[in-house]
C-alpha cells in the first residue's frame, strides 16, 4: 500500500473540522457532502484517534462453564483474547498493528 500524501491528510483534516463546526451530525453532514459515512469515520479515527484510557476497556466476565481463563481486551470494536499463558510478544505485535490503523 502506497503512503498517504500529506495533501490528502490535510484535506481530510479540513473535512473533519468543517463537519465539527457545522453542528450537523456526522451522518447528516456526510449525506449532504456526498461522503460515505465509513470513509469519514476511517479518516476521523486515523487523524484524530481517541486516547486509550483505563475506561476504554471493559472487564470480561468469565463464563462459569469454561475451563480456560484469560482476559479479553476490547477497544473500538476490536477484541483481543488472551489465554492465561499468552505470549507477550504476540500481544505487542497486535497492539503495534492496531496502532497503525
Amino acid at each position: 500500500m502506497a503512503p498517504i500524501s500529506e495533501e490528502i491528510k490535510q484535506k481530510w483534516k479540513e473535512n473533519i473540522l468543517v463537519q465539527r463546526e457545522s453542528k450537523l451530525s456526522i451522518a447528516s453532514w456526510c449525506r449532504q457532502s456526498g461522503i460515505p459515512l465509513q470513509t469519514f469515520y476511517y479518516w476521523q479515527n486515523k487523524l484524530f484517534p481517541k486516547p486509550i484510557t483505563k475506561s476504554t476497556f471493559i472487564e470480561a466476565v468469565e463464563e462459569k462453564n469454561k475451563s480456560t481463563s484469560g482476559v479479553v481486551l476490547e477497544y473500538q470494536g476490536f477484541n483481543i483474547y488472551l489465554h492465561e499463558h499468552f505470549n507477550p510478544s504476540v500481544l505487542k505485535r497486535c497492539l503495534e498493528v492496531l496502532k497503525k490503523c
